[in-house]
């Protein structure tokens, strides 16, 4: 009987796990990131360039930090919980995100060096 006590109480420790659940947090940041880009593509938010101008910066600040960064935050807990599944889907789904706004960021640093450059880069 012993025995059995100390099993359950090993097993209680197994059960609790000390992160909290990031999957919520993981979700709610791809869900949000991809309600604005959506939004921007449709032109719902304003049909003029300043419009555009100001909804492209505010999807890059939220793609590059919330839904991609928070993402793999979001990850790496899962990956503490041992839900192999939530890791991969938050972390992937994050490294895209973020990898992408910073390309996207990159290209349009080059596009507008270029603009106003005597001696353009290439990309190559």
């Amino acid at each position: 009987m012993d025995h059995l006590v100390s099993e359950i109480k090993e097993l209680k420790q197994r059960l609790h796990h000390p992160v909290p659940n990031p999957a919520p947090l993981g979700l709610f940041a791809f869900g949000l990131t991809t309600a604005l880009l959506n939004l921007k593509h449709s032109r719902i938010i304003g049909s003029t360039r300043q419009d555009a101008i100001g909804t492209e910066n505010l999807v890059w600040g939220f793609a590059l930090f919330y839904g991609g960064l928070l993402q793999l935050i979001a990850g790496l807990g899962e990956i503490r919980r041992n839900n192999i599944f939530g890791y991969t889907g938050t972390y992937i789904g994050g490294g895209k995100t973020f990898h992408t706004s910073i390309l996207s960021m990159h290209l349009y640093i080059l596009y507008i060096h270029n603009l106003f450059s005597f001696f353009p880069m290439h990309v190559s």
